[in-house]
C-alpha cells in the first residue's frame, strides 16, 4: 500500500459511536476508519471532490475500518464482537470527500463493497448468520445488517446539528514527530546551559 500513497498525503482517522435504531434497538456500534487524503485535494478549498476529477486520480483511499458491537442495554457496554473491513481495489474509484471552509476534511463518501460475516451469535446485532456492510455518506457512517432470510437493514444516523457524526483527526506524519523531538531536545539543552 505504501507505494500507492501520495508523497504529500495526510492520514485521517474517523470515529463514531451511534445506536443502530428501530430494527435493532439494543445495538451500539462504535467504529473507526482510516482514510488517506492528499494535501493537494484539501488545498482545492470548500466543495466535494472525487478521485479522478479535480483531485489527483486514485489519490484518496479508504484504507480500513473496524466496527465493535455492544449491547446498549448492558451498563458495562462491553464489546461483544469486532468486525474488520479492508479496502478492495475497486473502492478507490468510488471514494470522494468534502472539504470545509478551513480546507479541512469534513466528510467522505465511499463503501466497502462486500459483506463481513458475524462470528458471534448476537441477537441484538442480527445473530450468528448475519452479515455486515459499511459505507460513508459525508459525515455519516452507515451500517448494513443482512440477515439469513435475506432481509437487509441499513441505519444512517444523522449528525447532531452542525456537529459531524464522524470526528476526523489527522494523524501526524513521522516528520512531525521528528521536529517535535528536536524542539524538545533544544529546550532541554538551553535550560541546562542556563543552569551552569
Amino acid at each position: 500500500m505504501a507505494a500507492t500513497l501520495s508523497a504529500h498525503a495526510a492520514v485521517y482517522t474517523g470515529n463514531w459511536d451511534p445506536a443502530f435504531g428501530a430494527a435493532y434497538s439494543g445495538l451500539g456500534w462504535k467504529g473507526e476508519a482510516t482514510f488517506v487524503i492528499p494535501d493537494a485535494c484539501l488545498a482545492l478549498g470548500p466543495g466535494v471532490y472525487g478521485n479522478g476529477s479535480s483531485c489527483s486520480n486514485f489519490g484518496m483511499q479508504l484504507v480500513n475500518a473496524s466496527v465493535s458491537f455492544y449491547d446498549i442495554n448492558d451498563l458495562s457496554q462491553t464489546t461483544q464482537e469486532t468486525v474488520y473491513f479492508n479496502t478492495p481495489a475497486s473502492v478507490f474509484s468510488t471514494l470522494a470527500m468534502s472539504v470545509d471552509a478551513n480546507n479541512q476534511l469534513a466528510g467522505v463518501f465511499g463503501l466497502f463493497d462486500y459483506l463481513v460475516a458475524a462470528t458471534v451469535d448476537l441477537p441484538f446485532a442480527g445473530g450468528i448468520a448475519a452479515q455486515y456492510g459499511l459505507s460513508f455518506q459525508d459525515s455519516i457512517a452507515v451500517l448494513q445488517i443482512k440477515t439469513p432470510s435475506g432481509t437487509s437493514y441499513s441505519q444512517s444516523i444523522a449528525p447532531d446539528g452542525s456537529k459531524p457524526l464522524i470526528i476526523f483527526t489527522a494523524v501526524p506524519e513521522p516528520e512531525t514527530y521528528a521536529l517535535l523531538l528536536a524542539g524538545l531536545g533544544m529546550v532541554v539543552m538551553l535550560s541546562r546551559r542556563r543552569r551552569s
